[in-house]
């Protein structure tokens, strides 16, 4: 059985997930995180930290299937 897996900004994450829709879910959540970060260091340091919440462009992230080899 497929399992799925998110890289986020070029990194793979280490969580492993069951279905491609839960994978999604887990990538929608870390953009919000995103998101959030971006804001909140905006709201620290606005000079440094440019933000604007009607331009702001997530990180993208994909969802690849691996090979689960615990399954027998």
């Amino acid at each position: 059985m497929p399992k799925y897996k998110v890289i986020f900004n070029d990194d793979m994450q280490d969580e492993v997930f069951e279905t491609e829709e839960d994978a999604d879910e887990y990538g929608l959540y870390l953009q919000s995180c995103a998101r959030s970060g971006a804001e909140t260091l905006h709201l620290s340091n606005p000079g440094d930290n440019d933000y604007d919440e009607d331009d702001y462009e997530p990180p993208e992230y994909r969802i690849v299937e691996i090979d689960d080899e615990d399954d027998d």
